[in-house]
């Protein structure tokens, strides 16, 4: 794929193929962020990009990526494609290391990496590191991966300790956190007359939207004059609708549907107080470090979230905002009230998240870290031990 790619940092960085499931979609802006902007000879592989039978009824990507990992009968596979088209990319690119993104994806990468003696370095996100259904139980799924990664990358914290619980070696495992970009996000002051609430992201069981709506419920009670938007959607945006109109809410909240990030951007400027009730789902399914909260913080909005996976990683409690403990209603609720009826708080909190995310958070040293990564990788093996291609 052909990116428009930052100026790199140095002569000499090593040759990084950086292996997505796909580019392109909303969703995935940190992953082209990503490509564009490491400071090293990044090239891109899409694995996705493989020809593949029509897949009628769905383009949801997790069902297409678990279409690619079950067994089939004939070796004229999509997934024996996708491997043969890796290896020919990695003959052209004639890469120093790999860098790829989820777990799932790795388990597909690892046997060539392996055999042709190129080191790999994994990324872990989210539902990947912590969800039986992908790890396996005890990691078994990943017992592979992990043994012949040179590097195995947690997002947060909470995450690297997991990886940990589920088999990776503590040596290998390295944490590198995501990033925000400050150009995108401008600044706008708190309204003074109605607090206006933001929520970004899919409406699915990890978000907990209707933990959000029952706190915001209980807010305006006390502050009738705020109001929520929601942008996203997902399987749980009728039982979202069905609430808000039992509970005479429709007034106050919109439910604005996905929007482009641009767009996402303007209304994160237009509002005073960005909100996340992140919970553990079923099947352990947890955040990462969710991007959105950044994205918020970069905007110079208090956040009122959760204790949850990374999200302590990036909200500094009672300084950037609050946290709660999950399904805490009545305390998310009480933070969200005193925001709404302490505007000055609000203002100082949101100016001083988007002075330490702008130093924490930024590309210098989030991506210099993960190319810092990368670059230890690739020197091993070095370069007259490499099999070629």
């Amino acid at each position: 794929m052909s990116l428009n790619r930052e100026p790199v940092s140095s002569l000499g960085e090593p040759r990084v193929l950086y292996v997505v499931w796909e580019l392109g979609n909303v969703s995935e802006t940190f992953l082209t962020q990503t490509a564009k902007r490491l400071p090293l000879d990044v090239r891109v592989h899409e694995w996705l990009a493989t020809p593949k039978e029509p897949q009628p009824g769905s383009h949801n990507i997790l069902e297409r990526v678990w279409r690619r990992l079950s067994p089939r009968p004939s070796k004229n596979t999509n997934a024996d494609r996708a491997q043969n088209r890796f290896r020919e990319q990695l003959a052209a690119t004639e890469a120093d290391t790999v860098l790829v993104d989820t777990g799932p994806l790795a388990m597909l990468v690892a046997t060539v990496c392996k055999e042709l003696s190129i080191p790999l370095c994994v990324r872990f996100h989210g539902v990947d590191a912590y969800a039986t259904r992908l790890t396996g139980e005890g990691g078994n799924n990943y017992r592979d991966v992990f043994q012949s990664a040179q590097s195995i990358i947690g997002v947060s914290r909470h995450m690297c300790e997991q990886l940990k619980q589920v088999g990776a070696p503590d040596e290998k495992i390295r944490y590198s956190a995501y990033f925000v970009d400050p150009t995108l996000f401008d600044t706008s002051g708190i309204n003074t007359e109605a607090i206006r609430f933001l929520a970004v992201g899919r409406l699915v069981e990890k978000k907990a939207p209707l933990v959000t709506l029952m706190a915001f419920r209980r807010a305006l009670e006390q502050c009738p004059d705020i109001r929520l938007m929601i942008i996203g959607d997902g399987p749980m945006e009728q039982a979202c609708r069905q609430f808000i109109r039992a509970s005479r809410m429709s007034h106050a909240v919109e439910l604005a549907g996905p929007l482009p990030h641009e767009t996402v951007a303007e209304f994160m400027s237009a509002s005073d107080v960005f909100v996340q009730h992140s919970v553990a789902g079923t099947d352990n399914d947890h955040e990462g470090t969710p991007v959105g909260i950044l994205e918020a913080q970069i905007s110079g909005l208090p956040v009122v979230s959760t204790r949850h996976a990374g999200i302590p990683d990036v909200v500094k409690e009672g300084v950037t905002g609050f946290l709660v403990d999950e399904f805490d209603v009545n305390g998310m609720a009480q933070h969200m009230i005193t925001l709404a009826q302490s505007p000055g708080l609000a203002q100082q909190m949101g100016a001083a998240s988007r002075e330490i995310v702008s130093s924490e958070f930024s590309f210098d040293n989030t991506l210099g870290k993960l190319a810092r990564i990368l670059t230890e990788a690739a020197k091993v093996p070095s370069g007259d031990q490499r099999k070629r291609l």
